[in-house]
């Protein structure tokens, strides 16, 4: 049985490990993706030892430095820093690793997702690891919904781009995974009529993924994420087009969350 957490990671990375591994599979990674990123986490550290950098200097030049080795030495994968994001997001996340030189802050996107961000903080006192995520999905969303020039407006926002946006993202992706992207989405829905930026709450628009029980064969795992989808697409095409707030066990069950 795969299991990432039994990867061996060495000082100075070694301290993080666990709970990166931790954040990993809350965050719905598949074991066997879990595995090659704490992989990558090890080889990394292992770099660190080597060049005797601290974490406290893991700079985005010297994580360029590190792919550079990486491809080097003649690895296969993970030749890009794009690879090393989960991990770096998540030792910033805990103030230890140096945050990138941002650009300003002023396209519609980047405002919107910012004060996003301080609502997640600030109202629901969120964890840094799920505001994170929760971050990621909405900049997704937000980007599909604009146009093709970049305007973002979501005034004219309907349930079935909604819906359409959640048989992409979660076709794709396993039972808990396909979850967190509807969490992370009804909470961004409910986020925009607080901001002003719609004029209703559309989360009711998202459909609901069946819980399943977290360990199961994998043929049968595979069934089942298929039959999640399929559930997906059953929900969206009995709800009627246009907008349509949440039923009452619908805002109880978000009331709940």
């Amino acid at each position: 049985m795969v299991d990432p957490s039994r990867v061996r990671v060495v000082e100075p990375l070694g301290s993080y490990a666990r709970g990166y591994c931790a954040e990993l599979i809350q965050l719905g990674w598949a074991p066997s993706s879990a595995l090659q990123q704490m992989k990558l986490m090890a080889c990394l550290s292992r770099w660190m030892a080597a060049e005797r950098v601290a974490v406290g200097d893991l700079s985005p030049a010297r994580v360029e430095q590190f792919v550079a080795w990486r491809c080097a030495v003649g690895y296969r994968h993970f030749r890009s820093s794009r690879g090393l994001v989960p991990l770096l997001e998540y030792l910033r996340g805990l103030g230890v690793a140096p945050l990138p030189v941002a650009p300003p802050v002023d396209a519609p996107i980047d405002l919107l997702v910012e004060r996003y961000r301080c609502y997640l903080l600030g109202e629901r006192g969120l964890a840094a690891g799920t505001v994170r995520y929760y971050e990621r999905i909405a900049r997704l969303f937000l980007v599909q919904m604009s146009a093709p020039a970049g305007e973002l407006d979501l005034g004219r926002l309907r349930a079935g781009e909604v819906g359409r946006f959640v048989l992409e993202q979660c076709a794709a992706r396993s039972v808990g995974s396909a979850k967190n992207v509807v969490m992370a989405l009804r909470s961004l829905l409910r986020f925009l009529p607080f901001d002003g930026v719609t004029a209703g709450d559309l989360s009711g628009a998202v459909p609901a993924v069946a819980p399943q029980p977290r360990s199961l064969p994998r043929a049968l795992e595979a069934r089942s994420g298929r039959a999640a989808v399929g559930e997906l697409r059953s929900a969206h095409a009995d709800r009627p087009p246009g907008l349509r707030g949440p039923d009452r066990a619908g805002a109880a069950g978000s009331a709940r969350r």
